[in-house]
């Protein structure tokens, strides 16, 4: 497996972990609490300078580990391809699923992160800029859907508490893009990666 972006390795697999383990350590009184994610100003500041500081680094973070010197510049545009889109999303879905009528910044923020992690496996391989937004356009529809219907059934059937969403931006994401680089390796053809 080659999996240079870490979507099975680092996104799937620390999710899941993750999530197993807030269901190991659940305590029962606290599903009672209302869990608030709207922490003010300073809160959205800091998710503004993190979403900019993934944009610019996470493309790199993804090429990095690329096993040929050639699929460097396939991993990043790729990877931004799929920022862009999933980020494109999110400002289209937003709005339609919560009560005000402009997207939060921690969810331009979450959509940016399925994004990348979306594109960790077959960032490297020929996708296409058409299937890197199509990629990352399905990625950005996961986190305001997910934070929308499947935290809550999280919370309420498996007293799993995500309160990050920490399944909707890097378990799903990461799994559709373990998908998308099985079916993009399948897919391949020699003449296609030159020789590797």
């Amino acid at each position: 497996v080659s999996d240079s972006g870490g979507s099975l390795t680092v996104h799937t697999f620390g999710a899941y972990f993750g999530l197993m383990v807030s269901r190991v350590l659940h305590q029962p009184h606290t599903d009672k609490r209302k869990e608030q994610r709207d922490g003010g100003q300073q809160q959205e500041l800091f998710a503004m300078v993190g979403t900019i500081s993934l944009w610019i680094f996470w493309p790199s973070f993804t090429s990095a580990t690329t096993v040929g010197h050639n699929a460097e510049p396939w991993a990043v545009l790729n990877t931004y391809f799929s920022l862009a889109a999933s980020t494109l999303a999110t400002f289209v879905l937003s709005p339609v699923l919560s009560e005000e009528s402009t997207p939060q910044m921690v969810q331009i923020q979450d959509a940016t992160l399925a994004g990348a992690a979306v594109m960790g496996m077959a960032g490297e391989m020929l996708v296409t800029p058409f299937g890197a937004l199509i990629a990352g356009l399905l990625a950005g529809l996961i986190p305001p859907l997910g934070f929308r219907f499947l935290s809550p059934t999280l919370c309420s059937r498996l007293k799993t508490q995500d309160t990050c969403g920490v399944h909707n931006i890097h378990g799903l994401p990461g799994i559709l893009g373990s998908l998308l680089g099985t079916l993009v390796a399948a897919l391949a053809t020699a003449d296609a990666y030159g020789g590797r």
